[in-house]
C-alpha cells in the first residue's frame, strides 16, 4: 500500500513539474523566445516569405505565435478596432482604446504576433 502511495505521489510530482515547465502548453517565456526568433528571421528574409524553422519543434512553436496572441487578446477582453475612414463608428470607437488595425497592426494577420513580441520586449521581456 505504501509503495502504491509513493508511486502515485512521484507521478503527481512529475506531472506537476512537467506542467510548470510547459510540457503540456506553451509558457509565456516560450512564446516570447520562439516568436522573437521567428520575427528576427522574418526580418532577415525581408518579410516577403514565410521564415523556415530550423526543426519541427521550432516550426510548431512558430505556427502558434499568432493564434496564441489572438486567443490571449480575446481572453483579456481586447478586440481589434479600426480608425480607417471606411470603418464603422463602433470600430472607430474601439480603436481609441484597443489595437487599431489601420495604424498599429501589420497588414497581414499572420504577423499580428509581432505586436505582442514588441510590447513584451518594450516592457523588459518575460518575467
Amino acid at each position: 500500500m505504501q509503495a502504491l502511495l509513493a508511486a502515485v505521489l512521484l507521478v503527481g510530482i512529475g506531472a506537476g513539474a512537467a506542467a510548470y515547465s510547459g510540457v503540456f502548453y506553451v509558457t509565456g517565456s516560450q512564446f516570447y523566445e520562439a516568436c522573437r526568433q521567428r520575427q528576427a528571421k522574418e526580418k532577415i528574409d525581408g518579410g516577403f516569405k514565410d521564415a523556415e524553422a530550423d526543426n519541427r519543434s521550432q516550426a510548431v512553436l512558430w505556427a502558434s505565435c499568432t493564434p496564441i496572441m489572438g486567443e490571449s487578446m480575446a481572453n483579456a477582453g481586447f478586440a481589434i478596432g479600426s480608425s480607417s475612414p471606411q470603418a464603422t463608428e463602433d470600430a472607430k470607437a474601439l480603436a481609441s482604446v484597443c489595437p487599431d488595425a489601420y495604424k498599429e497592426m501589420p497588414v497581414f494577420p499572420k504577423f499580428w504576433y509581432t505586436v505582442a513580441v514588441d510590447a513584451i520586449e518594450k516592457n523588459g521581456g518575460p518575467s
